[in-house]
């Protein structure tokens, strides 16, 4: 990756500055990723940071990410992960992408068109209002306990 040997080409100018501690900020860095890049990102820049730092002979290299990716936000302990929009601690390290997107991102895990549809169809549902395309939607949807949820509120508890 392009941003790999930038950054190794930015220690080794400042190395060469005899500088021994680095503290290294990326912004983003993960952009425009594949998700799976995404998910391996820490993994590859901890390695190879990890050899730049023995190769460099340096005392310190820190790092500091900045990060809109649960995907990334998974794979660091929650006592390094910091959320500019609250103080709360989460246990990001390893968990489920719905938990870190609630709690480190402060957000909901299912996009906004269809937790509108879906509440939407909660609602007819619940006055027996629903349409045959509400149920053909319920059967669409992947995620088991909603799906569930739906259909209890329908009578229909399958």
């Amino acid at each position: 990756m392009e941003q790999f040997s930038l950054i190794e080409k930015s220690i080794k100018q400042a190395v060469d500055k005899n500088y021994k501690s680095i503290l290294l900020l990326i912004d983003e860095g993960d952009a425009y990723l594949h998700l799976d890049w995404q998910r391996k990102y820490i993994s590859m820049l901890n390695k190879f940071l990890g050899g730049v730092k023995s190769s460099c002979d340096l005392n310190n290299l820190q790092l500091i990410i900045a990060t809109h990716s649960p995907l990334l936000a998974a794979d660091i302990p929650g006592d390094f992960v910091t959320s500019l929009d609250s103080n709360k601690f989460s246990n990001t390290f390893a968990a489920p992408l719905d938990e870190v997107i609630a709690t480190a991102f402060s957000s909901n895990s299912i996009g906004e068109f269809a937790a509108t549809n879906i509440n939407k169809i909660y609602k007819r549902a619940l006055n027996g209002n629903a349409t045959e395309y509400d149920l053909n939607l319920i059967d669409s949807i992947g995620d088991v306990a909603v799906k569930k949820a739906l259909k209890r509120s329908l009578g229909n508890g399958n």
